[in-house]
Protein backbone atom coordinates (compact mmCIF):
# COMPACT_ATOMS: atom_id res chain seq x y z
CA UNK A 1 0.00 0.00 0.00
CA UNK A 2 2.80 2.49 0.60
CA UNK A 3 3.73 2.05 -3.16
CA UNK A 4 1.37 3.03 -4.17
CA UNK A 5 0.23 5.57 -2.39
CA UNK A 6 3.75 6.85 -3.07
CA UNK A 7 2.79 6.24 -7.30
CA UNK A 8 0.06 8.51 -6.94
CA UNK A 9 1.86 11.13 -5.27
CA UNK A 10 0.46 11.04 -2.07
CA UNK A 11 2.68 11.90 0.54
CA UNK A 12 2.41 9.08 3.56
CA UNK A 13 4.94 9.40 6.92
CA UNK A 14 3.90 5.66 8.71
CA UNK A 15 4.13 5.37 12.33
CA UNK A 16 6.96 3.00 12.54
CA UNK A 17 9.13 1.73 15.98
CA UNK A 18 10.73 -0.99 14.80
CA UNK A 19 13.76 -0.51 12.90
CA UNK A 20 13.04 -4.01 10.55
CA UNK A 21 9.85 -2.34 9.38
CA UNK A 22 11.78 0.80 8.98
CA UNK A 23 13.84 -1.40 6.59
CA UNK A 24 11.07 -2.78 4.68
CA UNK A 25 9.33 0.31 4.15
CA UNK A 26 12.33 1.54 2.87
CA UNK A 27 11.88 -0.97 -0.03
CA UNK A 28 8.95 0.57 -1.92
CA UNK A 29 11.55 2.20 -4.09
CA UNK A 30 12.80 -0.74 -5.57
CA UNK A 31 9.91 -1.34 -7.57
CA UNK A 32 6.51 0.12 -9.61
CA UNK A 33 3.56 -1.37 -9.57
CA UNK A 34 2.14 -1.81 -13.42
CA UNK A 35 -1.56 -0.51 -14.60
CA UNK A 36 -3.35 -3.41 -13.68
CA UNK A 37 -2.14 -3.40 -10.29
CA UNK A 38 -3.01 0.01 -9.76
CA UNK A 39 -6.30 -0.41 -11.07
CA UNK A 40 -7.04 -3.04 -8.79
CA UNK A 41 -5.78 -1.24 -5.75
CA UNK A 42 -7.92 2.00 -6.62
CA UNK A 43 -11.08 -0.83 -7.05
CA UNK A 44 -10.67 -0.90 -2.99
CA UNK A 45 -11.46 2.81 -2.53
CA UNK A 46 -14.86 2.51 -0.90
CA UNK A 47 -15.12 6.39 -0.95
CA UNK A 48 -16.32 6.62 3.09
CA UNK A 49 -14.40 7.74 6.15
CA UNK A 50 -12.72 6.31 8.54
CA UNK A 51 -14.13 6.64 12.03
CA UNK A 52 -12.91 8.41 14.38
CA UNK A 53 -11.25 10.86 11.98
CA UNK A 54 -11.47 14.95 12.96
CA UNK A 55 -14.15 16.37 10.83
CA UNK A 56 -11.12 18.75 9.28
CA UNK A 57 -9.95 15.97 7.92
CA UNK A 58 -12.85 14.94 5.82
CA UNK A 59 -12.98 15.03 1.97
CA UNK A 60 -15.49 17.62 1.96
CA UNK A 61 -13.32 20.19 3.72
CA UNK A 62 -10.82 20.40 0.84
Amino acid sequence: MLRFLNQEDIVVIPKILNPKHMVENLALFDFELDSADLHVLEGLDRKQALDGWPESMQEDNY
